[in-house]
């Protein structure tokens, strides 16, 4: 069976590094990288690596990037996180561009990576129940997913509302991104617990970009990601060795966004196979492993 072509923008975030080679090494697949922008020569690391940029991009420089190859698939990881209006602002115009460039290559499908920041806080949250975004970097995201949802295209759009990444999360990620991580304030109820949250690790993820690339699912609308559907942050951290300080917070205060995962489930072959708390756990040493590594090839990407 000849493998499908993948598109991915945004090379350099942490969740395409993770992925890299999972990705990479499976041969349902053939992935070409974007990026913007690169300060040296990691051609060695990186397969197929386009560079040309995703805001204000001229015709012209898209064609010459990537030769009007044919892909079955783009894959939109790229996006602004910091909770600056104007950078958040850019949210849309990357959505914009994704779907611009997966016309131009004639991709049959673009999967738009959005958050679950979209939701209102609660438990076992469907693409069914209400959005109201409790920051500012969740409503960006709700907001590129409808411009999406609103644009007339050939291309079938599906936003993928991803739970926490571990290794990329606010949480975890500092014990893989930073030399000297930063010290965790966890905050505690009354009843001693902390926040909860649904995750999933890179390697679960990877596998449903190619089962989402590659099988003929139906899927047509947001849809809920993630692997493990309820987290308890203090047992998550137990498990992976993680020492924190705990702040008292009022009962009121306390944040629960988890995501059902039954649309997704019931669309994509073998869902939820070893897709525990224990391979979340399992990631993040693997990862912590090799941070060295890692933060080089983050390094790697220029800063603008």
């Amino acid at each position: 069976m000849d493998s499908k072509d993948i598109l991915i923008l945004g090379a350099s975030s942490r969740v395409a590094i993770l992925m890299k080679p999972i990705l990479e090494a499976n041969p349902q697949v053939s992935i070409s990288w974007q990026t913007r922008q690169i300060q040296k020569n990691i051609s060695h690391e990186w397969i197929d690596l386009l560079v040309f940029p995703l805001l204000n991009l001229e015709t012209s420089m898209l064609e010459s990037s990537i030769n009007l190859k044919q892909y079955n698939t783009v894959v939109c990881l790229a996006g602004a996180k910091n909770q600056d209006d104007e950078c958040l602002s850019l949210n849309t115009e990357i959505a914009r561009s994704a779907l611009n460039i997966a016309e131009r290559v004639r991709a049959e499908r673009l999967l738009f990576f959005s958050s679950s920041a979209v939701y209102e806080y609660g438990e076992k949250l469907s693409e069914f129940d209400n959005v109201y975004p409790q920051n500012k970097y969740g409503a960006s995201k709700l907001a590129a997913e409808e411009y999406l949802y609103e644009a007339s295209s050939s291309v079938s759009v599906l936003c993928l509302r991803v739970a926490n990444v571990i290794c990329a999360d606010s949480i975890t990620a500092r014990y893989i991104w930073e030399e000297e991580p930063t010290a965790l304030k966890l905050d505690i109820f009354s009843d001693k617990a902390s926040i909860t949250r649904s995750f999933i690790d890179p390697k679960a993820l990877a596998e449903i970009i190619i089962k989402l690339s590659c099988e003929d699912h139906g899927l047509s609308g947001p849809v809920n990601v993630a692997s493990v559907e309820t987290v308890d942050l203090i047992e998550l951290l137990k498990m992976i060795d993680v020492k924190w300080t705990g702040v008292s917070r009022v009962d009121s205060q306390r944040q629960r966004i988890t995501l059902a995962t039954d649309k997704l489930r019931g669309a994509i072959s073998g869902f939820g196979r070893e897709m525990t708390l224990k391979s979340i756990a399992s990631q993040f040493y693997q990862n912590k492993l090799i941070s060295h590594k890692l933060r080089l090839i983050k390094d790697s990407f220029q800063k603008n």
